[in-house]
């Protein structure tokens, strides 16, 4: 077992550095950030994965679970932030405020129950060999109300956020719906595996952070391709600005070329006007509509020449 929770420990490191500098730029992206702060927390998680297997009184084995759920709810922590900002779904004000009050709830339940929230009460350890590696297993007693409070909360917002995933798919996100929900049916297979294996005395190693971990790597490679079509979109916004700009500057060379043709017609007009002579008292300018077009006329002309040249473009 402990190369492959090394593995799994490395991976969750290393996912955590990789979002967390992804979700640190500018603007903050709450579902990198929120991705990296799962992962870091399911790191400790499997490390203290690794002491249950090595622990040698049911103490110590309390303890590891005990620490092991601490870190399990900063990942609950983690998900309550992750789904909406990834599904881009409103939960509800009063489902959220609810499965924040019952993670504060678990998370005092923990630190206040004899054997904490994942154990009924003490555990019994049995020896055993995985692969030719010794390692301690834990026999659980029978689930409590703790227990299956605890699982209830998990399945419960399971469920809540499967359905995001599907809301997220017929939305037309399709590869990102999909994507998150094969990763969490993933989690709850690999979850109904350690309720059962509890519910019937078995002494096999956990597998549920397998499960999170299985979770961890689909949704980084999903999220991985979210940010290289982000990329690929700033770059289809810059040749389409590229294309205005070029664009932009045909017409401003082509208002030069006709300032430039005007330029003599103009004077010409401007000063013809200037010796004609006005109308008489009382009559009026009769000339006084070509008298303001020509005045308009080199009012464009002034304002051509304020805008930058071809070259500058």
């Amino acid at each position: 077992m402990t190369p492959v929770l090394c593995v799994a420990l490395g991976m969750a490191i290393s996912a955590a550095v990789l979002h967390g500098a992804l979700g640190l730029g500018r603007p903050i992206a709450r579902t990198y950030l929120s991705f990296a702060f799962i992962m870091a927390c399911l790191a400790p998680h499997l490390y203290f994965e690794l002491e249950l297997y090595r622990v040698t009184t049911p103490e110590a084995a309390v303890a590891a679970v005990r620490y092991q759920l601490f870190c399990m709810f900063g990942v609950f922590a983690g998900v309550l932030v992750f789904i909406p900002a990834y599904t881009r779904v409103r939960l509800p004000r009063l489902v959220v405020a609810a499965y924040w009050s019952g993670l504060a709830l678990l998370f005092v339940a923990n630190l206040w129950a004899p054997y904490g929230v994942w154990l009924s009460g003490p555990p019994t350890l049995v020896r055993s060999t995985f692969r030719g590696e010794p390692y301690t297993g834990m026999i659980v007693p029978p689930m409590g109300p703790l227990q299956v409070a605890l699982v209830l909360y998990y399945t419960s917002y399971l469920v809540i956020a499967f359905g995001c995933a599907v809301s997220m798919y017929r939305r037309g996100a399709r590869q990102a719906g999909l994507a998150l929900a094969v990763a969490l049916v993933l989690v709850f297979a690999f979850a109904v595996v350690d309720v059962v294996r509890d519910s019937v005395g078995g002494a096999w190693p956990y597998v549920s952070e397998f499960g999170l971990v299985s979770w961890g790597v689909v949704m980084s490679v999903q999220l991985a391709f979210a940010v290289r079509a982000q990329a690929e979109a700033v770059v289809r916004a810059v040749e389409r600005i590229e294309a205005q700009r070029v664009q932009l500057c045909a017409i401003l060379a082509a208002l030069r070329t006709l300032d430039h043709d005007l330029d003599r017609p103009l004077r010409t007009l401007e000063q013809g006007l200037a010796a004609l002579p006005a109308g008489g008292p009382g009559q009026g300018d009769p000339l006084g509509r070509e008298r303001r077009a020509v005045t308009r006329l080199g009012e464009l002309r002034r304002t051509w020449r304020l805008a930058p040249s071809p070259s500058e473009c």
